[in-house]
């Protein structure tokens, strides 16, 4: 691997959000190969604390990776530790990876020593941060929708998806996009988006991992797995409507289960060309980071195309918690940033998607997302 260093290609500075990218600091051997000879590209942000779930995550994606990664202060020689350990003790995986991020100096470790484990490297990385850098991110929205463009920003591909680093593909989901995406019936539709459904699995079946649909199915019945949010947040994936496509047949080949509606606060994963709106960098922290994306595509007449049989696994329950005074923060700044696009977007040829927010019910426990609390901050 070329040191990380040389691969400093562009640097430039968010005047909105005085955030400094970096973009391509570390640049895979094979990336540029995979870029121009295939599809689809998957791309995802993250920060230290959970790079360690990046190994198995791309374990899983045998295509192009594009990485943004939230590094301020001491962070971004720690996380440069990790992308030296990565091209010294996994290189087949970063061969297929660029990654991007944001600079500041400190004075860290030189060394995480002789190929330590995943677990062991992350362990000895957090360990190293700063009481600083520690306030720093508690006290500050982090920036997801900016990092999410600049990895989109690197794809060189016609089709690209975005995908929160705490989902795991399910098996050659790679291969069968590929096929998928060459095919006739895609070729002409540029507002399709092909929806992948995700499912959240017990910790407990951390370790098996199902290779197939039948075996998430036979998991499913075993109360192990269930579609994400369905009990608990219910309309951020109503619109992908998970029990449905378990009732499809398991397939070979990728081919369209059916099209479904968009409904308000869905939040699928799809996969578009690289030519559809990107992401809105206003909205940083807690709420409506993906959801208006999606509200974007909406309003500018994308339609949903379910896939079978890929699926994507979220390792753990997503479980009732209360939100902290950041996140009622967060989410009220971004309340005003949607109703801003909405307003900038002007849908004509739509329903007032916010008409939409009196049919929902949602769990108690989720109290900043009652409807009087969203109807007023929402009101056009």
């Amino acid at each position: 691997e070329i040191p990380i260093a040389s691969h400093v290609i562009s640097k430039e500075l968010n005047q909105t959000t005085h955030i400094e990218l970096h973009r391509h600091i570390a640049l895979g051997s094979q990336w540029l190969d995979l870029s121009q000879n295939s599809k689809v590209t998957l791309f995802t942000h993250t920060s230290m604390e959970y790079m360690g779930s990046l190994v198995r995550f791309a374990e899983q994606w045998q295509g192009p990776l594009s990485v943004a990664i939230y590094v301020p202060g001491v962070d971004f020689h720690l996380t440069k530790l990790y992308i030296n350990y990565l091209q010294d003790c996994h290189s087949q995986l970063m061969s297929r990876m660029t990654v991007h991020f944001d600079f500041e100096t400190s004075n860290i470790p030189i060394s995480l020593g002789d190929c330590p484990s995943n677990d062991i490297a992350m362990d000895k990385l957090v360990s190293w941060r700063t009481e600083k850098v520690i306030r720093f991110l508690h006290n500050t929205p982090y920036p997801n929708n900016i990092l999410r463009n600049l990895a989109r920003d690197a794809v060189q591909n016609e089709y690209l998806m975005m995908v929160d680093m705490e989902l795991i593909p399910s098996q050659n989901m790679f291969q069968g996009l590929e096929e998928f995406l060459r095919k006739n019936e895609t070729k002409d539709c540029f507002t399709c988006a092909y929806v992948i459904p995700q499912f959240e699995i017990e910790s407990s079946a951390y370790w098996e991992l199902p290779k197939a649909k039948k075996q998430l199915i036979t998991m499913i019945k075993s109360n192990l797995a269930e579609p994400l949010y369905h009990t608990r947040y219910k309309p951020f994936s109503h619109c992908v409507q998970g029990y449905k496509w378990l009732d499809i047949p398991d397939r070979i080949r990728v081919e369209i289960a059916f099209t479904t509606n968009y409904t308000f606060l869905c939040e699928p994963i799809v996969v578009i060309r690289s030519t559809a709106p990107g992401y809105q960098n206003e909205f940083r922290g807690f709420g409506f980071d993906r959801a208006s994306h999606i509200i974007h595509l909406y309003l500018t007449d994308y339609s949903l195309h379910v896939l079978n049989p890929l699926y994507f696994l979220h390792l753990g329950r997503k479980l009732d918690a209360k939100m902290s005074q950041k996140q009622y923060a967060e989410l009220e700044i971004n309340c005003i940033h949607l109703k801003k696009m909405l307003h900038q977007l002007q849908p004509t040829n739509r329903k007032d998607v916010c008409a939409d927010l009196f049919k929902i019910v949602l769990p108690e426990s989720f109290t900043a997302l009652k409807l009087v609390y969203l109807s007023e901050k929402l009101a056009l």
